[in-house]
């Protein structure tokens, strides 16, 4: 989720960060991230988006996100 959140850039609907798990499971996945301060819910056109808090994330801890989300597109295109 994460990794698709970094990727696109911008806020992104949820059904389009996950596949291979159930929405339920998505739904707990996206609570754990909000709580750990690393996305925020957005109302964008009447739908549901989450939003990377990349900034907030980067104060925190430097090159964090980078490394993480450069490991993890390495590992999907193989």
């Amino acid at each position: 989720m994460i990794r698709r959140l970094m990727n696109a850039g911008r806020p992104t609907q949820c059904a389009l960060l996950y596949d291979g798990i159930n929405k339920s499971t998505a739904t707990h996945h996206f609570k754990i991230l909000r709580e750990a301060g690393l996305t925020e819910r957005l109302a964008i056109d009447g739908q549901i988006h989450q939003r990377l808090r990349e900034d907030d994330v980067e104060a925190a801890v430097p090159g964090l996100l980078k490394s993480v989300v450069g490991k993890a597109n390495r590992e999907v295109a193989g």
